[in-house]
């Protein structure tokens, strides 16, 4: 909200630095949120239950987001929880 924000030079505050050599905590705990999300989709399956609506109809104010809760039935794929 500054007026002179065009002369205020971008990288005088960068706590996680920016470019190749940014933060490797921010990176490995990216790397390690997208192996949680491949086991979970390789082990489970997901469903919509009775309580969904089908089809989908999105609330318009402000966010878009469904009217009704999107309830989804969790299923193991190989019938163990461990997926060993």
């Amino acid at each position: 909200f500054s007026k002179k924000k065009d002369s205020i030079d971008p990288y005088i505050y960068t706590p996680f630095g920016t470019g190749p050599r940014n933060c490797i905590g921010m990176r490995f705990a990216l790397m390690n949120m997208k192996l949680a999300l491949i086991r979970v989709l390789q082990n489970f399956s997901f469903k919509p239950c009775k309580e969904t609506q089908i089809p989908l109809k999105l609330d318009t104010q402000g966010l878009l987001q469904p009217e009704k809760p999107i309830v989804l039935k969790v299923d193991s794929r190989d019938g163990t929880l461990s997926g060993e």
